[in-house]
């Protein structure tokens, strides 16, 4: 589920009547372990401008991806098997790589002091846009 192309190489402006690209040629770790809910992020994150989405499904293969490539990125479902995603996202803080966390369930408390960043699911590409907005600022 990986997308190694490059995504529009047009002038980096979305064409009139088409919504912003905030991820215009940028790289994203996805973290997810629902097959059609990743798909669907993919597809939504591509829509958005991202020039590469790296889909991880458990946590071990996002902390290979982490060590082995650099990301703009991360979006993280909070539950990942048994596992969770907080000790990823504290790794990402680190390397100072934003991410967000996406939940089906009740906000996390905070993290380090700092409250996450959360996009509640089901997203929409117009929800998941606007955390990114955001985020990125």
């Amino acid at each position: 589920m990986t997308d190694h192309s490059p995504a529009d190489a047009g002038s980096g402006q979305p064409p009139p009547g088409q919504a912003a690209r905030p991820l215009q040629d940028r790289r994203v770790l996805l973290v997810e372990d629902n097959l059609i809910i990743a798909m669907d992020a993919e597809d939504i994150l591509r829509g958005l401008g991202c020039a590469e989405v790296m889909t991880a499904t458990t946590i071990a293969r996002a902390e290979q991806a982490l060590a082995a490539q650099s990301f703009d990125l991360a979006l993280l479902d909070i539950g990942i098997g048994d596992d969770t995603s907080y000790a990823l996202a504290d790794r990402l803080a680190e390397r100072g790589i934003p991410y967000l966390f996406a939940t089906g369930h009740p906000a996390p408390a905070a993290q380090n002091g700092a409250t996450p960043a959360i996009v509640p699911k089901p997203y929409s590409p117009q929800t998941l846009a606007r955390a990114i907005e955001q985020l990125l600022g």
